[in-house]
């Protein structure tokens, strides 16, 4: 099958061709020679890759909720996050600790206020000064130790909130 550029001025009368038996796809030029060839599985992962940053493993939405977190000291803080997710959080703070540290947290749910979330978390990364006007300083985090059922209420909350908001955003978290 042979596909040609109809449309892009760059490309004009250049065309791809798909081989079904050999599951390869061949750019050829203007003159109908060939400029590269591409296993359909190298396509494939390609696109996968590239895609990485729009597709997210776990469900998320922007929340501030107020949290508690234990430093590595002991010493509790209490902050905001800037987004909340069901392997996750961002807490805003101008003082993040460091990657890889490990800590307790707490927090509630504005749909369940009573109920606290009691989870371990560990430093994944950090932004350590303000990033333009929206993004605060301090520390991504992802769960390392939470309940079936705390995750499980997270993830109702914050399918509840993105509905509301006209977002649907495909995660396997979903399923």
């Amino acid at each position: 099958m042979s596909f040609p550029a109809l449309n892009c001025s760059k490309f004009k009368d250049y065309s791809l061709r798909v081989n079904p038996s050999e599951e390869t796809l061949s750019l050829y030029d203007s003159e109908g020679l060939l400029v590269k060839s591409i296993r359909l599985e190298e396509l494939f992962g390609f696109l996968v890759e590239s895609n990485k940053n729009l597709l997210r493993k776990n469900l998320r939405t922007s929340l501030a909720v107020k949290i508690k977190y234990q430093n590595p000291s002991g010493v509790w803080n209490e902050s905001i996050t800037g987004t909340l997710g069901t392997g996750g959080l961002f807490i805003e703070t101008p003082e993040p600790l460091q990657k890889g540290s490990e800590f307790n947290i707490e927090f509630t749910l504005p749909d369940t206020p009573l109920r606290v979330i009691n989870a371990r978390g560990k430093v994944v990364w950090t932004r350590n000064q303000l990033e333009k006007i929206l993004y605060f300083p301090g520390m991504g985090m992802e769960f390392v130790n939470i309940s079936d059922d705390e995750k499980s209420a997270i993830r109702r909350m914050i399918m509840s909130i993105n509905k509301s908001r006209g977002i649907q955003i495909g995660t396997a978290d979903q399923v």
